[in-house]
């Protein structure tokens, strides 16, 4: 029997996003994505690499929590105290 877990909604990435890698250091996922654009003087459209963001911190705190591991979870968060999204991250 296979048993299928869900997905926690907040980890889910955009779909248009391909993602890149985890960064630590801004508590986030790292992405690119397709952005159009005009170019000047043409009729036609133009593709530009955009990247994107999705933070981490609060689905990982939330898991380390309900796993019981509440240390963990504590020392995380004090190691993201530092970070310019952490009080937006803990909402």
């Amino acid at each position: 029997r296979v048993e299928i877990q869900e997905t926690d909604p907040e980890l889910e990435f955009d779909r248009e996003v391909y993602p890149l890698g985890l960064f630590p250091d801004i508590n986030s996922i790292v992405g690119i994505s397709q952005h159009s654009s005009n170019i000047p003087n043409d009729t036609s459209h133009g593709f530009s690499p955009l990247p994107k963001s999705h933070p981490v911190l609060s689905p990982l705190v939330r898991y380390l929590l309900n796993q019981g591991s509440k240390e963990e979870a504590q020392m995380l968060i004090e190691r993201s105290t530092d970070h310019p999204h952490f009080s937006h991250s803990l909402e």
